[in-house]
């Protein structure tokens, strides 16, 4: 599989690989699951996704946060999901310790009560 046909996976401890092949081996013709390696970037094995054909779902997609064409649009995705979100969240408590400190600052005697 060229670089061009690769779809890069971002797991949930912030690493990245993609799917590489599908096994053909005997054990998955005769369970009639289809697994896909994953691989690191280094192309070195990772594991495998299986498809659980009677639950119509991947095995371990909860370590999967998601699935890219290209190492461009993977990164686009954790800006605007992982890194703007973690920054909204920030700002967020950044706004809301300004105007306990505030109220402290005026003497409010309910200054934890917003």
């Amino acid at each position: 599989m060229n670089n061009n046909n690769r779809l890069y996976i971002l797991f949930s401890d912030y690493t990245v690989g993609y799917l590489g092949n599908a096994c053909d081996c005997e054990m998955c013709k005769e369970r009639g699951q289809v697994e896909v390696n994953i691989l690191n970037l280094d192309s070195s094995y990772r594991g495998v996704i299986s498809y659980d054909n009677d639950a119509g779902s991947l095995f371990e997609s909860h370590d999967i946060l998601t699935v890219k064409n290209s190492i461009n649009e993977l990164f686009s995705w954790v800006k605007v999901f992982v890194i703007d979100k973690q920054n909204n969240e920030i700002q967020f408590i950044q706004e809301v310790n300004k105007l306990l400190n505030d109220k402290i600052v005026k003497g409010d005697s309910n200054a934890t009560n917003l």
